[in-house]
């Protein structure tokens, strides 16, 4: 058994395990705080000026499944993960890794240790080709990660790899519910619209308690909102799936904080080959080879 008492930080990292009080968790920005409507496909300021109206910004590149999978299956796929080993990785997490070890600086590729996903996921993969966005996407590769509000378990905003990984990441979220948050990383300014919509989408069911003071301070009167104004949230039940693709892949990163986090998550990422590895060139040949290898359903978690 893993010694939890240890922590895989290393740099400005941090967990609850190894924080002190000089060494705490990323000071927080005074962001303007939007939540994201699966139905609506926007991100809404649930603030109301003094017309009734709400900020809204076009939200392009996300979709969010509910209850791709049973509680039944759940419960399964939380035994069949526990009984393979964890790694310890930053910020509080565990990881459990199915696919190649990849050196992304110098686009080194080793296969050795890969052994295909793992046996107990293959429905799941299967099924993902029933959403209409899925319909050709093949799993490669399959990451989960743990998550645990008693270590601080965060993610810091990152973008994924984009050489060997393709347009699309699959999340499914596992135990418990979350918020992933997307921020911009670049000066950019992000469209606003004003609106009076009656209708949420349903997002008010997301929002479990009221929105704290400082991601309150919208003050509605900006047309525009640059890169360190905005952050958007978009909510992650258990047992719901999410897909990023376009300008959610590319252009915002994704994270997710520590006050977002409740107890233990696990999710289960899935990643496709970018179309460098999939068309008639020198790389075609490796792509080839790791979705053999992934499509054998036989894997073992790679350490």
């Amino acid at each position: 058994m893993e010694n939890l008492s240890t922590c895989g930080c290393k740099g400005c990292r941090t967990c609850l395990l190894c924080e002190t009080e000089t060494k705490n968790e990323t000071t927080k920005l005074n962001h303007k705080v939007f939540f994201y409507s699966p139905c609506l496909k926007k991100a809404l300021d649930l603030i109301k000026n003094h017309d009734q109206e709400i900020m809204a910004v076009n939200f392009p590149g996300v979709t969010v499944v509910e209850n791709f999978i049973s509680e039944d299956v759940e419960n399964v796929l939380a035994l069949c993960i526990d009984s393979s080993p964890w790694k310890q990785s930053q910020s509080g997490r565990r990881k459990q890794d199915y696919g190649p070890k990849v050196n992304f600086k110098k686009q080194k590729i080793n296969d050795r240790c890969f052994s295909g996903l793992p046996s107990y996921i293959q429905e799941v993969v299967n099924k993902l080709k029933s959403i209409e966005e899925l319909s050709d996407f093949q799993t490669v590769e399959q990451c989960n990660l743990e998550y645990d509000s008693t270590r601080g378990s965060s993610i810091d905003p990152h973008f994924d790899d984009d050489w060997l990984w393709g347009e699309r990441l699959v999340t499914l979220n596992l135990l418990s519910d979350t918020w992933l948050t997307m921020s911009l990383s670049s000066k950019e300014t992000v469209p606003v619209q004003m609106t009076q919509l009656c209708d949420l989408g349903g997002l008010e069911r997301y929002i479990q308690t009221e929105l704290q003071a400082d991601e309150c301070s919208n003050d509605n009167k900006s047309p525009c909102l640059t890169y360190h104004d905005l952050i958007v949230k978009i909510p992650l039940l258990r047992r719901s799936l999410v897909i990023l693709s376009g300008e959610a892949r590319y252009k915002w990163k994704h994270s997710i904080q520590r006050k977002d986090i409740h107890g233990r998550r696990l999710c289960c990422t899935f990643r496709e080959l970018s179309t460098q590895f999939l068309g008639e060139n020198d790389l075609h040949e490796t792509g080839s080879k790791l979705l053999k290898i992934a499509s054998s359903f036989q894997g073992e978690v790679v350490l």
